[in-house]
């Protein structure tokens, strides 16, 4: 089952994405639906358009701040009840949006392709070098005060252990065609030499309507949709 799942979020990762987005608007819309008055909350909303369309057929500076603190306050309550909600589904989001920041943390490290490593260390001081497993290349190195960036060149897949001497660090650093196969992109050490490793994979953007965005904004924009769309369909307030 897992390795059909990875296999599609690989092969369709913005249908997987929109997909995602789908579910938690459907969870979080059923939520606020069951979870809220939805008599008390029509009433509010209704009781705001009134107030919005008072304020667009009066120049009355007086009357539209009258007007403007009635809507504030009916707004502050409108949004403590719909506050309930999150209360619900805010750690089950995080979860979920911390397994999705992995995912599209950016393209795979395939073979034939390169990545930079970011190497943080405790002090400038420290001469650090990289041991590079068979399979890997070690096309280029830079430090610059206490960081140092080497360029890997994945020659096939595989999990590679890197070392770093002579410190105690270790790194498997995973070359693989599936997006959802790869090392996390930021790894925090505990030795006496690295303090963490940042894998800076090659960006991943979605190209939708012509705009180019990340996995984050794709998904604001299809929840955005999706929410419209269902609150409409079963009336949810």
């Amino acid at each position: 089952m897992m390795d059909f799942l990875n296999g599609f979020i690989s092969q369709y990762p913005l249908f997987f994405l929109l997909l995602v987005s789908l579910l938690i608007s459907v969870l979080i819309v059923l939520m606020t639906k069951f979870f809220t008055d939805q008599k008390h909350m029509k009433y509010l909303k209704e009781e705001m358009q009134k107030l919005q369309k008072e304020m667009k057929s009066t120049k009355d500076t007086k009357e539209i701040s009258k007007l403007n603190k009635k809507l504030l306050k009916l707004n502050s309550e409108y949004m403590k009840h719909s506050m309930r909600v999150n209360l619900y589904t805010f750690l089950p989001i995080i979860l979920i949006f911390s397994w999705l920041s992995n995912i599209y943390s950016g393209l795979p490290f395939e073979p034939n392709t390169t990545v930079d490593l970011v190497v943080s260390l405790k002090s400038a001081d420290l001469n650090v070098s990289l041991q590079v497993p068979e399979g890997l290349k070690l096309i280029n190195q830079t430090k610059d005060s206490s960081k140092i960036v080497y360029t890997l060149l994945s020659e096939k897949e595989g999990s590679y252990e890197l070392k770093f001497l002579p410190c105690n660090s270790t790194l498997n650093l995973v070359s693989s065609t599936q997006l959802t196969n790869k090392t996390e992109p930021r790894i925090a050490l505990n030795d006496n030499c690295v303090k963490n490793i940042i894998v800076r994979y090659r960006p991943l953007k979605f190209n939708i309507l012509g705009i180019k965005m990340s996995w984050f904004w794709a998904y604001i924009l299809f929840s955005l949709f999706f929410s419209s769309i269902i609150r409409k369909v079963i009336k949810v307030y």
